[in-house]
């Protein structure tokens, strides 16, 4: 039995410690609220669906630390939550300020590289963006609501 248990916690050790405190910290995220409603309920069964496969991903590093912690569908907006590499001072900074400020545009235009981003937009749903500093406070709150192209 002893055996077992070690055998578990090496598992677990080896594969998942980052992945359980990586749920941990969604867990401890505050809950979004939003309109819960859905104008079109393919959108929002899509959304779901999508924040689903999207979870395959949490807890991948996107580069320079960027690192998918949630995600999740309410009404037709889809959320991503990321872990951000800085602490929320560095965000009270005039270069953290920056950052924040392409926070939405780099995860629009991610987002975007999809074939089915202006479908998805087109639908009325929205793409909403939350960023947590390393020190795990929201910094950034942002909708993306198009791709902006013509």
């Amino acid at each position: 039995m002893i055996n077992l248990m070690n055998g578990v916690t090496k598992k677990v050790r080896s594969a998942g410690l980052g992945m359980l405190v990586l749920g941990a910290l969604a867990a401890c995220d505050p809950v979004p609220t939003g309109d819960t409603t859905c104008k079109s309920a393919f959108a929002c069964e899509v959304i779901e669906l999508t924040a689903k496969n999207l979870r395959d991903d949490i807890g991948r590093n996107f580069g320079g630390g960027v690192v998918l912690r949630n995600t999740r569908a309410i009404g037709q907006t889809l959320i991503l939550d990321v872990s951000l590499p800085f602490s929320s001072a560095v965000f009270e900074e005039p270069e953290g300020q920056r950052v924040l400020q392409e926070f939405g545009k780099n995860l629009g235009r991610g987002f975007c590289r999809s074939e089915n981003a202006d479908r998805f937009f087109e639908s009325g749903s929205l793409l909403r963006g939350r960023g947590f500093s390393k020190d795990n406070k929201l910094v950034v709150d942002q909708v993306i609501r198009s791709c902006g192209r013509r």
